[in-house]
């Protein structure tokens, strides 16, 4: 699911547009959930269906039936994988029977690896579909406030000297004036020092 993006050309009018939420069921939108599981900004009528589609998407993609599937016919089908990689000199000093057994060991492992992948995602399904499934009833059931503007900056950007920095953001908060302040002559005795 698309999500605001700082940094992104998007970032600011996905907010100024009222298409980012500021709160669900009066609780604001937690930056842990910002992630792209979770819809936290859309301008469709019902959110919660695209919460659950997102869900659908993934059990597409992540289910039972996949994962046997996988066992029968594997996808990754990695040509060469039971070639032999090691250097010759340790090669030779094998026994055949032991190189036998490790070319089995790499066709095994190449033709198991798509099911162990359909269980490891299907694992962190699970995580996923109990977090947003409720996330999902509260878009359904609980009133969505829109945000009108970005959200500010938190972090105080400080200049060489001390003060404000010139060239921070409309809104970033100003340093405490309790700061030490660097003078010019300070940077510059400093920098002699270094050197």
């Amino acid at each position: 699911m698309l999500v605001p993006s700082p940094g992104s050309k998007l970032f600011v009018g996905t907010y100024t547009s009222g298409m980012a939420f500021e709160s669900v069921n009066e609780k604001p939108i937690e930056q842990r959930i910002v992630d792209g599981n979770y819809v936290v900004a859309s301008e469709h009528p019902r959110p919660w269906i695209k919460q659950l589609n997102l869900l659908a998407a993934y059990f597409y993609f992540f289910n039972p039936l996949r994962m046997f599937v996988a066992l029968l016919r594997p996808k990754s089908a990695i040509p060469h994988v039971a070639d032999e990689t090691s250097p010759p000199e340790e090669v030779d000093k094998m026994s055949r029977g032991r190189r036998r057994w490790r070319r089995i060991r790499y066709r095994t492992v190449a033709h198991f690896a798509d099911a162990a992948m359909q269980l490891v995602g299907m694992m962190g399904l699970f995580h996923t579909f109990r977090h947003t499934i409720v996330w999902a009833g509260k878009l359904l059931r609980g009133k969505i406030k829109r945000c009108t503007k970005p959200p500010g900056i938190r972090i105080p950007m400080r200049g060489i000297y001390g003060e404000a920095a010139p060239h921070a953001l409309p809104g970033t908060p100003v340093p405490a004036d309790n700061h030490v302040q660097v003078t010019l002559e300070q940077l510059e005795e400093s920098g002699s020092k270094a050197a």
